[in-house]
């Protein structure tokens, strides 16, 4: 058998627990994304705790940068505060008066 990364076949993490990957399986089989033949090993290897184990020491064996923890995350810049805008209260019903009538002066 060639050596696959049935993890990456099924679109999970080696971390996933059993009942996800069961889950991820029967997914897979439903989208028809993956072939009887590969459901047979996920089944056989990703399901049973010893087989996963010795699958997982030969896969990290042959792909070690799976081991390395994800690369963290860059803080985003902060940003430059601004003060809060307050909206502008409308006018009063005197100032409103009072406007009309300074045009009405003007005019």
């Amino acid at each position: 058998m060639d050596f696959k990364n049935l993890y990456a076949l099924l679109n999970i993490k080696p971390t996933t627990s059993q009942s996800d990957i069961a889950k991820a399986m029967k997914q897979a089989a439903q989208q028809q994304t993956i072939t009887l033949d590969d459901l047979k090993l996920c089944k056989q290897y990703l399901l049973n705790e010893d087989e996963r184990n010795k699958y997982d020491e030969r896969l990290f064996a042959m792909y070690p940068e799976l081991l390395a923890p994800p690369p963290e995350a860059k803080p985003e810049p902060e940003r430059e505060k601004t003060e809060e805008v307050k909206p502008l209260s409308p006018a009063s019903p005197i100032q409103k008066k009072k406007a009309v009538f300074d045009i009405q002066l003007t005019h």
